[in-house]
């Protein structure tokens, strides 16, 4: 095998090709040439176009910006989100008023939760807010609130359940009754 690669190798490079000089002819022009010769026409291509007069760039109004503007601005954004959130409150009981019978429920929360709760408790569901007060009267709800309010009261069942295993120790306060 290695005999095989000397012999190409022989056949390919022959000793007095070693010994001769190799003359590579000269280009007539550099490749420094060829590039400004390049550079060179190119710019005289572009001559007529950078002679041209250009016409002033669109500039923007200057806007004074002042704290009544950035005040302005901030108060016409919250205004748009409010109405935005009263159009959604608006269409909401305009759909709980027609929503049909069926889907409404009476509900009523015992005085024994006023203590924890207050005098009302709301309940929010997808943003919209319904207010129930703790009077032992019965209001009529959607049933959608039913099971939310049913969770808040089961939560208050537990603080107090554990409020009276502990040394009435009130947890809402941080102190002991």
């Amino acid at each position: 095998m290695a005999d095989e690669n000397q012999k190409k190798a022989k056949d390919v490079i022959k000793p007095e090709d070693i010994s001769k000089e190799v003359v590579v002819p000269k280009p007539e022009l550099d490749v420094s040439d060829i590039i400004a010769k390049t550079v060179s026409e190119t710019f005289k291509a572009l001559q007529p176009y950078l002679n041209q007069p250009q016409a002033p760039a669109p500039q923007m109004p200057k806007q004074k910006i002042s704290s009544e503007s950035v005040r302005g601005q901030i108060m016409r954004e919250m205004s748009q989100e409010f109405d935005r959130k009263v159009n959604q409150n608006r269409k909401f009981l305009e759909k709980m008023a027609a929503t049909p019978r069926k889907d409404m429920v009476v509900y009523t929360i015992p005085m024994v939760y006023r203590q924890w709760i207050g005098q009302t408790l709301s309940v929010s569901l997808n943003g919209s807010v319904i207010t129930i007060p703790v009077n032992n009267r019965g209001y009529l709800i959607p049933k959608v609130y039913k099971p939310i309010i049913d969770q808040m009261l089961r939560y208050e069942d537990e603080k107090i359940s554990y409020m009276t295993d502990n040394d009435n120790k009130d947890i809402r306060y941080g102190e002991s009754k």
